[in-house]
């Protein structure tokens, strides 16, 4: 089993090292280059065509797509767990907003799946956001909304005006460990307020545990991301438990994924259950 994958990728944080050529999912993607170029450590296609194996995704506007090859390699098993929880209200429309949805690749990919599902996809970087209006364009994604700004560690006022009880999902993605704790304490601040009762939190990443960091590949990862920003590392799970209980919400299950990689399920409580 291989440590958390260094993907600096998604959020534009570093340069992928040793990566000569991109990433294809061999199981399910079938990538035509017509042009390519690292930028930010993301490889970007100015023009491509993916095989989903139900469909063709090409790009006809030229837009620039962005593409990680660490999403390419977990949305499966992302969309998995998501189909799984979700199951239980699958015969409802639900609203989900995902936190720093990066290039685009992992929301397009859930869309399909769960059409039971309006995604809002939002990011603070421009280059992200454009990524992902590619991605929509290109996939004529029905119930994915163009993506917004959004800056979890502001207040949740100024989350994309958001309301107070608006959403069912909150989605964080390979978030937190690129994150200082401000915006870990503005996504589950934020969380508690627009979730619904019985709303769920999920965040995907690589964890510390009470205080704790193990195997020794996942405290060089921890360092590695502290030396491009001291304020960011690999959350601790006991802390993120507290986060939540302080904002209406309860640590549900811990799945644990590929990579030493886990999923943290918080549920929003109902009003007799925080009294």
């Amino acid at each position: 089993m291989h440590c958390g994958s260094r993907d600096l990728l998604k959020k534009n944080t570093g340069t992928a090292e040793g990566q000569k050529k991109p990433y294809i999912n061999k199981c399910n993607a079938d990538i035509v280059q017509i042009k390519v170029i690292l930028f930010k450590g993301v490889y970007v296609y100015s023009n491509v065509v993916l095989n989903t194996g139900d469909e063709h995704i090409g790009n006809p506007l030229n837009q620039t797509m962005l593409l990680s090859p660490l999403a390419e390699r977990n949305w499966e098993d992302l969309c998995l767990v998501l189909e799984e929880v979700l199951d239980d209200q699958s015969h409802r429309q639900l609203f989900a907003l995902e936190l720093g949805s990066g290039t685009g690749q992992h929301v397009i990919r859930f869309a399909p799946k769960m059409p039971f599902v309006t995604w809002q996809p939002s990011d603070i970087n421009e280059e992200s956001r454009d990524s992902i209006k590619a991605y929509i364009a290109a996939t004529h994604a029905k119930n994915v909304l163009q993506p917004v700004h959004l800056d979890a560690s502001e207040p949740w006022e100024k989350w994309a005006g958001l309301s107070n009880n608006s959403c069912d999902v909150v989605v964080a993605i390979n978030l937190l460990q690129y994150s200082s704790f401000k915006t870990a304490q503005g996504v589950f601040n934020g969380a508690g307020k627009i979730l619904r009762q019985n709303g769920l939190l999920i965040t995907y990443g690589v964890y510390a545990i009470n205080g704790i960091i193990t195997p020794s590949c996942n405290e060089q990862l921890d360092a590695e991301i502290r030396q491009k920003n001291p304020e960011w590392g690999l959350p601790d799970i006991d802390v993120l438990r507290q986060l939540a209980y302080g904002n209406e919400m309860r640590m549900e299950r811990i799945i644990e994924m590929e990579e030493f990689y886990k999923c943290l399920i918080f549920r929003k409580l109902e009003k007799n259950q925080t009294a």
